[in-house]
């Protein structure tokens, strides 16, 4: 795969999530915000390599 064709992907990937996450929230369904905060805490640490931010 090249590059743009994965930033691409990354773009809608995260384009859906977004839209799921609101979906639900206006449904009051809140627990997929606790959910994502734990998975995205881990992301975000790898991609700006900050794993002293949060203990694993």
């Amino acid at each position: 795969m090249n590059q743009e064709y994965k930033l691409y992907r990354i773009s809608q990937l995260l384009s859906r999530f977004r839209e799921q996450v609101e979906i639900l929230n206006s449904n009051g369904e809140f627990s997929i915000n606790i959910h994502s905060e734990n998975i995205l805490i881990k992301v975000l640490n790898e991609v700006y390599n900050c794993n002293h931010c949060c203990p694993r």
